[in-house]
């Protein structure tokens, strides 16, 4: 058994050496990693290079990309959409995938980490392909920053919130009792990243999910009896902005993106945050983004923080010193 993490970075050193040596750790064989950068930033892994396959953001990739059949719809994005790229270069991932006979490949961004404390992943997938399952979707789980100026973004960041559709009616009634008002409960996406089975068929349609014509989409939740206890199926922990600097630095990249995602739905829709922090990095100056930030990212969500740990809304995690 097989298994590959595709992943777009830019800037990735805050996060490089821990996501590398988790992810091996556990028990993934191979990652590919795709420099989002035209200018093409330096890599150096610390880990044998051989389990890693760096590729440039280049005139060989794209035109690698224009033989996709989703290049058809997604390349007039591809200069101004970051999922646009993401989903290009999965598909490109499924290729050498294949070549390198691996089994299973997930897709998770560079700020996020495959969790799965009870279970050796090599024995799930294998469950999952005896299972005839070709395809699944984890839940995602945000991290609560430690502090503003926090600069060991994996170990110093230990809380964070469970899934919405992971908390039982219990966990739902508190969470809307004790929020503060006007505020959200995940900053950004809730939607989980997801898996595939390497076939033939497969290939990715979203920064989120793969398609193989019959898809088998598993949540790891379904026809489970909810706890309050910490979770015991894999899930991606999300290390989202754990600092005031990767705040400030993610919304200048992406500058001013669209109001819409790529199929046309309003990201003001699910994602509001993800356009509050876009325009007050634009118009609003520095010293107010880092209050904002403070406010919306650390302040509010610790507000209840005892209370909800109590409840198994919120859980902790502290990543082994080996990662």
């Amino acid at each position: 058994m097989k298994l590959a993490i595709t992943t777009t970075v830019k800037d990735c050193k805050p996060y490089l050496d821990i996501f590398l040596a988790h992810h091996f750790s556990i028990g993934f064989d191979h990652i590919f990693m795709f420099l989002d950068d035209p200018l093409n930033e330096t890599v150096n892994p610390p880990i044998d290079n051989a389990r890693i396959t760096v590729i440039k953001n280049d005139e060989e990739l794209q035109m690698r990309w224009k033989k996709l059949r989703c290049y058809k719809h997604l390349g007039k994005f591809r200069q101004t959409d970051l999922s646009a790229r993401q989903i290009l270069n999965v598909n490109v991932a499924l290729e050498m995938a294949r070549q390198q006979k691996i089994d299973w490949l997930l897709h998770i961004d560079i700020d996020e980490l495959f969790y799965s404390p009870e279970q050796d992943i090599k024995e799930y997938f294998q469950r999952l392909s005896a299972d005839k399952i070709a395809g699944i979707s984890f839940l995602n789980h945000e991290a609560i920053p430690a502090r503003t100026n926090a600069t060991d973004i994996f170990r110093e960041t230990t809380l964070f919130k469970k899934n919405f559709t992971a908390l039982n009616d219990r966990q739902k009634n508190v969470l809307q009792r004790l929020m503060v008002e006007n505020s959200t409960y995940f900053n950004f996406y809730g939607n989980g990243k997801s898996a595939v089975k390497v076939t033939k068929t497969a290939n990715c349609y979203s920064a989120h999910d793969f398609n193989l014509g019959f898809f088998n989409r598993l949540n790891p939740f379904a026809g489970r009896k909810k706890t309050n206890h910490s979770l015991p199926l894999p899930g991606i922990l999300h290390y989202a902005c754990c600092n005031f600097d990767l705040f400030w630095s993610k919304y200048q990249t992406l500058g001013n993106f669209n109001d819409k995602w790529l199929d046309g739905t309003p990201i003001k829709t699910s994602v509001p945050m993800h356009l509050n922090s876009r325009d007050v990095c634009r118009f609003k100056g520095i010293d107010y983004a880092r209050t904002f930030y403070e406010t919306f990212f650390i302040d509010i969500p610790s507000a209840n923080s005892d209370e909800f740990l109590k409840e198994g809304i919120y859980f902790e995690v502290r990543l082994n010193p080996a990662s």
